[in-house]
């Protein structure tokens, strides 16, 4: 599927039916927006563009690589507390790619 989406191959059909779905708009240069979900799914992860952020250290000020995302769900299929505890799973998960990476 994955090899079909990338050489357009892709039927419609083929593209439905989804519970989840991630929308990456961060190669447009995106820094925050709110997907839309698509019935029947229940979430959508909006993954943004990556940036430089000045972040405060016991030294003064560093630059840090960030990352946005947007988690939209429908509150009917899913509670607030899973949802939240899902997106600061992949956070974490980013955070320390190298390590899973390494699994």
């Amino acid at each position: 599927m994955i090899a079909a989406c990338r050489e357009g191959k892709a039927q419609p059909e083929e593209l439905t039916g989804a519970t989840f779905t991630m929308s990456n708009v961060g190669s447009f240069g995106i820094d925050s927006f709110t997907p839309i979900i698509n019935p029947p799914e229940v979430a959508i992860l909006g993954v943004c563009s990556t940036s430089l952020k000045p972040v405060r250290t016991e030294a003064g000020v560093d630059y840090k690589d960030f990352i946005g995302f947007s988690l939209t769900y429908d509150h009917q299929a899913n509670d607030g507390a899973p949802a939240s505890r899902f997106c600061a799973a992949v956070i974490k998960a980013v955070e320390n790619l190298e390590l899973y990476l390494a699994l």
